[in-house]
């Protein structure tokens, strides 16, 4: 049978990091696998959170090493996770020189 489209949730836009969010929270991407659900899909959106300050090409991920908002805490070939700028695929959004690539999180990407 078909299988519906993962359940998407968001409250914020990431690449407007700071419009819908509280002074001190930015916008940022989640995604949540259906883990010990058995056959579940994933959820994923956009959520404010507590704005990190790490930049593009920095280490994330670990207790208090977010990255700022407008950014994706993501594993590439750099070596670790490490912060890169949100974009959406096919439509650019990138720095000159860098290409959107994909992502877990359907409908952004980050730039490489």
């Amino acid at each position: 049978p078909d299988i519906e489209p993962p359940t998407v949730y968001s409250e914020c836009d990431p690449l407007h990091p700071y419009e819908d969010c509280e002074d001190g929270y930015g916008c940022y991407t989640y995604l949540q696998y259906p883990f010990g659900e058995r056959c579940g899909q994933p959820q994923y959106g956009a959520l404010c959170g507590i704005a990190g300050d790490r930049e593009p090409g920095e280490l994330c991920g670990d207790f208090g090493s977010a990255c700022a908002p407008g950014l994706m805490c993501v594993v590439g070939a750099g070596g670790g996770r490490r912060c890169a700028q949100i974009c959406i695929p096919g439509e650019g959004g990138c720095p000159s020189g860098l290409l959107c690539g994909e992502t877990d999180v359907a409908g952004y990407g980050v730039c490489f």
